[in-house]
């Protein structure tokens, strides 16, 4: 009886050091090893925007990179916070809220069902409980046309003028938007320029109509339009 009772203190001992391990693994836990990539760095909060140019261009790719540890991670879910849309991984729907995460790289696809702003949250908890929370936040816009801005300035030579777009902008400049072309029509003659500016000798006095249309790099275009009169 004394040998079964020593067993079973010393199995009961064996069990209660496994619980007080296990709970000092959960209280001090680090959280899961993952980060959104972006370049050559990692993200745990990641702001982007995208320019919508066409239908079929409105969504982002994000790369969710897995650490060495990843083993450890066993649940990887998203939820979109702000905005509607969904998220496809291998150019499918994800039906729920889960994602694989037994690969070091996950690439989702997010396609917004609007413009504006939207978040997404992705939470990675390992097999400890300890969680790694990342969000994205993407600012879906539209091409915001150019600002045509046209100046006529006189020389010494009263048929001679400078015609001058160099006030005109992109519409979306802090968005990488710039202006590559420059269309400036005298009356119906055109002329197609990369730089703002001309000098233009009138041939004769009278009334011209003098039009600058300016593109983007996206395509968009804008134009306005001005009289001059010329004197002998």
């Amino acid at each position: 009886m004394k040998r079964s009772f020593f067993i079973i203190l010393i199995a009961t001992g064996i069990v209660a050091g496994c619980d007080k391990r296990e709970d000092y693994f959960v209280k001090n836990a680090l959280p899961p090893d993952i980060g959104i990539q972006r370049g050559d760095q990692l993200f745990l909060n990641l702001s982007d925007s995208v320019k919508v140019i066409r239908a079929d261009q409105k969504y982002y790719p994000i790369e969710l990179k897995l650490g060495s540890v990843n083993s450890e991670i066993n649940s990887l879910t998203y939820q979109i916070t702000q905005g509607k849309g969904e998220i496809e991984y291998r150019e499918k729907p994800i039906s729920g809220n889960s994602l694989p995460s037994e690969y070091n790289t996950v690439i989702v696809k997010y396609i917004p069902e609007s413009l504006g702003q939207h978040q997404i949250q992705f939470t990675a908890t390992n097999r400890f409980g300890a969680k790694q929370i990342l969000n994205t936040r993407i600012l879906f816009f539209n091409n915001i046309p150019p600002i045509a801005a046209l100046k006529i300035d006189p020389t010494d030579n009263p048929k001679e003028f400078i015609i001058n777009g160099e006030g005109s902008t992109s519409g979306d400049a802090k968005f990488g938007g710039y202006l590559v072309k420059y269309a400036i029509k005298v009356n119906d003659q055109e002329f197609i320029l990369k730089s703002p500016k001309m000098h233009y000798i009138f041939p004769q006095s009278g009334e011209y109509t003098i039009t600058l249309k300016v593109y983007d790099n996206d395509g968009a275009s804008n134009e306005v339009q001005q009289k001059l009169i010329v004197k002998e």
